[in-house]
């Protein structure tokens, strides 16, 4: 609830907030999220095991900060190009949704984790239950999927699968390091939720929402140190 009202003063401006709406948008938020959560339930989004700060990692995740923030500029950079050459294109409107969505359905026919919101996927590879080659694959096939999708006039949006596009980008990184430095890296799961935070910080302009979004979706509180680390580096790069 409070990223989400942070998120809706933030995502509106890339070097401001609109700090009138801050009041009434931090009560809306937690209005419906205590309307939503009494019927739904109070556990947070993805659960993960608790996580234990050490000075140590933070190495890893300013170079997870600094990569997500690099793969997020491609992500807008792919999104952009997509979307010009379907304008371009010389074919009746509603025939180019169409072909977005054939060229999307021929990348999930392959990578069928790239289809759908990717929620419970994230939730899979926070187990420990995908390759690393699937999750360099999802990475790159969740882009162009997303891109196909919404650049060729199609229905969707582009928050959801930027937290695929980072969660499974973070397992990349998380997986690299473990090999890297095994008894330093920590927990492959705990990068995929910063990777979540960071890559949507630069994807969408919002560092402060993507960090409190992070710790509330997993109820811990100590990711915080990491997350404003690799969120901030994302976001300037």
């Amino acid at each position: 609830p409070f990223g989400g009202s942070i998120f809706g003063i933030e995502v509106l401006y890339k070097r401001d907030y609109e700090v009138q709406a801050l009041v009434p948008a931090v009560i809306s938020t937690f209005v419906a999220y205590i309307v939503f959560a009494s019927i739904v339930g109070w556990r947070p989004i993805f659960s993960v095991p608790e996580y234990s700060f050490s000075p140590y990692q933070l190495p890893f995740f300013a170079t997870l900060g600094i990569i997500a923030g690099l793969v997020a500029r491609f992500y807008i950079w792919s999104y952009g190009s997509i979307n010009n050459m379907f304008k371009k294109l010389d074919v009746p409107k509603y025939l180019k949704p169409a072909i977005g969505g054939l060229l999307v359905g021929l990348i999930g026919f392959w990578i069928p984790q790239a289809l759908e919101t990717g929620y419970g996927w994230i939730e899979v590879a926070i187990l420990g239950k995908l390759t690393l080659e699937i999750l360099i694959m999802v990475v790159i096939a969740k882009i162009f999927a997303t891109a196909f999708s919404v650049g060729s006039g199609g229905s969707g949006g582009l928050f959801a699968p930027s937290l695929v596009i980072g969660g499974f980008l973070g397992g990349v990184m998380g997986s690299i390091f473990r090999v890297m430095a095994p008894g330093i890296s920590g927990d492959v799961g705990v990068y995929i939720i910063i990777g979540m935070g960071c890559f949507f910080a630069a994807a969408a302009n919002v560092p402060l929402a993507s960090i409190i979004m992070v710790a509330e979706m997993t109820g811990d509180y100590n990711i915080l140190p990491p997350a404003f680390l690799a969120s901030i580096l994302a976001y300037l790069v």
